[in-house]
């Protein structure tokens, strides 16, 4: 380079530092801004923000390219496919819908505007107490709820009562002939309707002094019964049917009286009342006649009045 080149090459040397000047003021200019952030000037001029993680600067013309996504970033769903249908659906067709809360019932409403009682729509009104005895009596007699040891009847009882009983069998001449001095029986029954019934017992009666020996009585008892209440604790009763009984008769070693064991099937009957002063319990009063065969003797009388007390079930 000649001498003459020198102020030349110092003009070319000024003229590339300014242009070098001028193309770094559109970079990206670091820590120019108020608290160091990085910051670029765009093809306006005008200074705008930037940050190298976010993006870069390119330069000459400062346009700023954002940086890709994370790898930790979810990915788009994709359109959902009915199965039924081959239909795509978005994603948001697939999220369930929350169902609405239902209203409430409005209360019933009884008659024309006050709210019925929640009582009286889960308790049934409870019956009379006590139940009717019979038909339309308070007291212990036909229910058809109640139950019964007899099969096909209803509002069954049992009862015991006592007595005194009455024979009319045969006495020899010149000798005392005295009846029992009690009897007593126990039995079961139960209501085909308030009206009639059926009754099983048993019956007993002490041992007798006749004849100068003994006279022995049991039996066992199948009757209808037929009840007629009157008015609301009492009613009257009466009953027919059978007594299958066996005697046993012994007689003084001079006496010429038959003697012997009997049994058989004989007529039976009686009459009654009853008053009802539970629910349950009963006070009985009844007459009685059982038809048995005596050794020597076709079937005599026996007569039995007694006093019981009676439990319905």
């Amino acid at each position: 380079m000649t001498q003459g080149d020198t102020p030349r090459c110092r003009v070319l040397a000024v003229s590339i530092m300014l242009g070098l000047g001028l193309t770094a003021a559109h970079a990206q200019i670091p820590g120019d801004s108020p608290g160091g952030a990085p910051q670029y000037r765009d093809q306006s001029g005008v200074l705008q923000p930037g940050s190298g993680a976010a993006g870069t600067t390119t330069a000459p013309t400062g346009t700023w390219t954002p940086a890709k996504p994370s790898n930790s970033s979810a990915a788009p769903q994709a359109p959902a496919q009915d199965g039924a249908s081959g239909n795509m659906q978005s994603p948001a067709s697939t999220v369930p819908s929350t169902p609405s809360p239902a209203a409430a019932p409005s209360p019933a409403m009884d008659g024309a505007s006050s709210p019925r009682s929640a009582l009286s729509n889960d308790q049934a009104p409870l019956p009379s107490e006590p139940t009717a005895a019979g038909p339309g009596g308070p007291y212990g007699g036909y229910d058809p709820a109640r139950e019964s040891w007899i099969p096909y009847t209803s509002s069954g009882y049992i009862g015991v009562s006592g007595g005194k009983p009455d024979l009319k069998t045969a006495c020899a001449a010149g000798l005392s002939c005295d009846d029992p001095d009690s009897a007593w029986s126990v039995y079961l029954g139960g209501q085909f309707n308030p009206y009639l019934g059926l009754q099983l017992g048993y019956l007993q009666l002490q041992d007798a002094d006749r004849n100068g020996g003994d006279t022995k009585v049991r039996g066992v008892n199948i009757s209808l019964t037929g009840a007629l209440p009157l008015g609301s604790n009492f009613s009257l009763n009466g009953r027919v049917g059978g007594t299958y009984g066996w005697t046993k008769t012994t007689v003084g070693a001079a006496v010429t009286a038959p003697s012997g064991n009997e049994e058989g099937f004989g007529v039976a009957y009686g009459v009654g009342a009853s008053w009802d002063f539970d629910r349950h319990w009963s006070v009985t009063v009844d007459w009685d006649r059982h038809r048995l065969k005596f050794a020597g003797d076709e079937k005599k009388n026996t007569d039995i009045a007694s006093v019981g007390l009676r439990y319905r079930f």
